[in-house]
């Protein structure tokens, strides 16, 4: 087939060349319709302002309203995507006299391309509008009549003559439909999967994901203790998470010490943290309350019966919101959540502020010195203001190697605040829920200089 120049008209069975833009992207939007006027399709999406807005962040949602000026209309989100896509300018053109399209010439230009995409794959709220029944029996619009356009006396707008309108802020709390509609294709599971609604009663509605199995053993303190864990745990764990090399490291800092913190494990253990949860219930259980709550401890280990293991006891530190600890920079150990509806954002995981494995940064103010040994932040330090509202330190972290009798009182170098002072004394008897050692003082001193 003949080949014509660039940017020049050809026939419909002739190959051309095409300019093309590399450095040009374009973001495109599937728009739920046939726009014959961009300035309104624009006004539905909350203008190019709104546009650029929702670009700057990736997990934002385009909002579609359908009436841009009703403020009970509810919206369609689209979602951000990416895509390999080609935006391309084609013209056509016949010759006079002919009312054919087939014989006819095109012009074909590329004017960049599209990285990302909005599509509209979910489904609006359900819409109930502004609209009564006049006395004439016509309907009738009174969203002029409810929202304020202009400013008015408030008596004025009170004793309008206007029915109540109070529909509820939603609807549905879900934007995508259920499967049995077939707006979307079945979930597809793992094999041996066994639906949980099978044997449920036909009025009840259920989940349609298996029951997730849970196999750390949740011990109380007053429960007997495990010696070992059971055979199909370690069977099914295996299938998740299979490193022989990690299950020693595990057993062995085991068996340099009983009774591990998660924050201390993470610090210590040098695999793959988030594979760690598979690890942890084959060597240890997790203790719901008394003095070793929150704390791993091996199986077979008892520390009720064991007066040392009064060093690994947990000292539990909290400072309450809108105290001194707002003032010296105690900061959340998460990001606050943020409940609002319609979903706008998108993927916002809930990320922890404040990293607990690696030692906390100092500040300008603070001393810094070369031969300084840096603690990892869940190590108690006197001169160190814990990192977070709510850490659990071991007693041997806080009193030292002879937990009978201490006093501490510290000042900050950083902040000019007197910290803590803690007093503990001995009991011979382990004792729900202060164990081995009896608090006889224990209180938080904040005092900004």
């Amino acid at each position: 087939m003949e080949l014509e120049k660039a940017h020049n008209w050809t026939d419909f069975d002739k190959l051309t060349t095409v300019p093309y833009n590399k450095d040009r992207q374009f973001v495109g939007i599937e728009y739920p319709g046939i726009v014959k006027n961009v300035d309104k399709a624009l006004a539905t999406l909350g203008g190019i302002e709104n546009i650029e807005q929702v670009y700057a962040k990736a997990n934002k949602r385009v909002d579609l309203h359908f009436q841009p000026g009703n403020l009970f209309c509810k919206p369609a989100f689209a979602e951000r995507t990416t895509s390999t896509c080609l935006l391309m300018k084609v013209k056509r053109r016949r010759r006079k006299g002919e009312k054919s399209w087939e014989n006819c010439q095109f012009k074909v230009e590329v004017l960049g391309s599209i990285e990302t995409m909005y599509t509209f794959n979910s489904m609006a709220d359900f819409q109930y509008l502004p609209i009564v029944k006049g006395s004439n029996g016509n309907m009738e619009q009174i969203h002029d009549k409810i929202v304020f356009n202009t400013f008015m006396d408030r008596n004025e707008f009170l004793d309008r003559d206007v029915p109540v309108f109070l529909p509820p802020v939603i609807f549905s709390r879900f934007d995508y439909p259920d499967k049995a509609y077939l707006y979307r294709d079945g979930v597809n599971h793992k094999p041996g999967y066994v639906n949980p609604d099978k044997d449920r009663p036909a009025n009840l509605i259920g989940t349609v994901r298996e029951r997730r199995k849970i196999f750390t053993v949740f011990m109380n303190f007053n429960d007997k203790i495990p010696q070992k864990p059971q055979e199909e745990v370690i069977t099914n764990l295996r299938l998740k998470y299979n490193e022989p090399e990690r299950e020693k490291e595990l057993a062995q800092l085991f068996e340099e010490r009983p009774v591990w913190s998660r924050l201390a494990l993470n610090h210590n253990y040098t695999g793959k943290l988030d594979k760690l949860k598979y690890l942890l219930p084959m060597f240890a259980f997790y203790y719901l309350n008394g003095p070793w709550r929150c704390m791993w401890v091996k199986f077979g280990y008892d520390p009720r019966a064991h007066p040392e293991a009064k060093a690994y006891q947990v000292v539990d530190y909290r400072a309450r919101q809108n105290s001194p600890a707002d003032i010296v920079g105690v900061a959340l150990k998460r990001s606050p959540n943020i409940i609002a509806f319609p979903a706008m954002k998108r993927k916002n995981a809930s990320v922890a502020k404040i990293d607990l494995i690696t030692p906390r940064q100092q500040t300008a103010d603070s001393p810094s010195t070369s031969d300084q040994h840096e603690e990892p932040a869940h190590v108690y330090v006197p001169e160190r203001l814990p990192p977070c509202r709510q850490m659990f330190y071991f007693v041997l972290c806080v009193l030292g190697t002879s937990p009978c009798v201490c006093t501490r009182e510290v000042t900050s170098v950083s902040t000019n605040v007197l910290f803590c002072f803690v007093c503990f004394r001995n009991q011979p008897m382990c004792m729900y829920p202060r164990g081995y050692l009896r608090v006889d003082k224990c209180f938080i001193l904040f005092c900004v200089f």
